[in-house]
């Protein structure tokens, strides 16, 4: 009985063990590249959401009763894209009753003006259907409507344009409508 000398190798060879190991790090490469990208997109996101629950808060302070009269207390949120108030919001409650923001206005509680995300800044202001750019705008809330009242009711919408300050190019867009409606696009 004669049994066959040969023997069965198994395992990898150096070249394939070198290939397995070159795709590993390319790919581990690429996705540690595309993080920073990624994490900053979710940063991004995250900071126009915290905006827009602002407006929200504005807008259930405007729907509540004033203690100390008893009456209406219209509350606003001013934005500032032409200065360097372009790092915060400025929660205001209208004290003249235009609903517009005026620099002598009382600032409102709990805290104002309320500072944003030094990694982002507001970029562009878009009131109405017209062109965006720099400038400023209002948008107050008065009792008994959740209805926004936008530059004095001179507008029926606002689109605050919010971008990475780095300059990478991203942005995301925060739209109220006139009829309260807020949305983050």
């Amino acid at each position: 009985m004669y049994q066959s000398q040969e023997q069965s190798v198994k395992g990898f060879s150096l070249i394939e063990l070198m290939v397995t190991v070159s795709i590993i790090i390319i790919v581990t490469g690429l996705a540690l590249v595309r993080y920073s990208s990624f994490n900053n997109t979710v940063l991004l996101k995250s900071e126009a959401l915290e905006i827009a629950l602002i407006v929200r808060e504005v807008q259930s302070l405007g729907m509540q009763a004033d203690a100390s009269t008893g009456g209406r207390a219209p509350y606003g949120l001013h934005i500032d894209t032409s200065s360097s108030q372009n790092q915060e919001l400025v929660i205001f409650q209208d004290g003249d009753g235009d609903t517009v923001y005026d620099s002598v206005e009382e600032l409102a509680p709990p805290a104002s003006p309320v500072p944003i995300d030094a990694r982002f800044a507001i970029t562009a202001i878009c009131v109405g259907s017209g062109a965006c750019g720099s400038g400023s705008a209002s948008v107050a809330f008065e009792r008994p409507n959740f209805n926004a009242i936008i530059n004095g009711g001179s507008a029926t919408s606002l689109t605050i344009v919010l971008s990475d300050a780095s300059g990478g190019g991203a942005s995301r867009r925060i739209i109220i409508n006139q009829n309260g409606y807020v949305a983050v696009d």
